[in-house]
């Protein structure tokens, strides 16, 4: 059982708190999560692409991680971990004043998305068992989407029934499945932590590990339940993002590329982030980019 737990909240980037000894496994996990900070900036898209005014939205030690925008663009969500136990989603909306803590809930909260039709945020929620669900925060009392599903590391919407997740087994499964129902149509891939939809369809892109020596970011074409390959994942990397009319971009230490046939520098950021890039996320507006990366030159 802690084996199990270790696994779950390390992939996730996890800590629950509670009372017990899951309790204390997690606010160890907690203690020793790697300092990370969040950055927001201007996407310079066309023929010299570039990433302006990036600006650290985190502003503190600890781990501040797991970007993600508000449906209109207005704001980012992230993961912050504070008081060496607890893990909560906070809210950056510069028009309104800052930062502020979002949730505040005896779970810990991680991986906060918009949910489609603007019906509110997504979260994966770690309960005092150790187990993870995908849970919704939409105008009122927190409701668990996929009951039968408990071991949900992460995930990303195709439409508003559909949900692909990342599920915490070993080794790591990929899954289609269904809201309300939770109906669950195993990929048959070893997937990465990075799953994103592709623009313009309900199919999925992720990293596909299967091959150990050589990974691709790979689409999931729903209708037809084929895999085929689109772009060779940089090396040690897994983390990537694409823009609302399908340009793809992703992280290699502290760079951004985007993908023309090959992979074509955008920024180097390492005059400054500190550490290696964890996450990339682009705002629906196509205008902004987030991203997450080490403090003092961690990876």
């Amino acid at each position: 059982m802690r084996s199990m737990l270790w696994l779950a909240l390390l992939l996730a980037g996890c800590a629950a708190t509670g009372n017990g000894p899951a309790a204390d496994a997690n606010r160890a996990i907690a203690a020793d999560a790697p300092g990370s900070e969040v950055w927001l900036g201007r996407l310079q898209r066309g023929s010299n692409w570039a990433i302006k005014g990036l600006k650290n939205i985190s502003t503190r030690q600890g781990y501040d991680n797991q970007p993600g925008f508000v449906a209109n663009s207005s704001g980012v969500y992230y993961t912050s971990i504070r008081d060496g136990e607890q893990a909560d989603i906070y809210l950056y909306e510069p028009a309104v004043g800052g930062r502020h803590r979002h949730t505040a809930t005896p779970q810990s909260e991680f991986s906060a998305q918009a949910m489609p039709l603007g019906q509110g945020f997504s979260v994966v929620r770690v309960e005092q068992d150790g187990s993870q669900g995908l849970w919704s925060y939409a105008g009122g009392r927190p409701f668990n989407l996929l009951a039968n599903v408990t071991n949900v590391g992460y995930y990303t919407w195709l439409d508003p029934q559909t949900v692909a997740v990342f599920q915490v087994t070993e080794p790591p499964q990929l899954a289609i499945a269904t809201v309300p129902n939770g109906s669950l149509e195993t990929v048959r891939a070893v997937p990465g932590r990075s799953l994103h939809r592709l623009p313009g369809t309900g199919d999925l892109t992720f990293v596909d590990k299967t091959d150990a020596d050589a990974w691709w970011i790979s689409r999931y074409e729903r209708a037809t339940r084929r895999i085929s390959r689109i772009a060779p994942a940089l090396p040690d990397s897994e983390d990537f993002a694409w823009t609302p009319d399908g340009q793809l971009l992703m992280a290699s230490g502290r760079k951004i590329f985007v993908w023309r046939d090959e992979w074509q520098l955008v920024a180097d950021l390492g005059d400054t982030v500190a550490g290696k890039i964890t996450r990339i996320t682009v705002a629906p507006d196509g205008r902004q980019i987030a991203l997450a990366a080490a403090e003092g030159g961690g990876g």
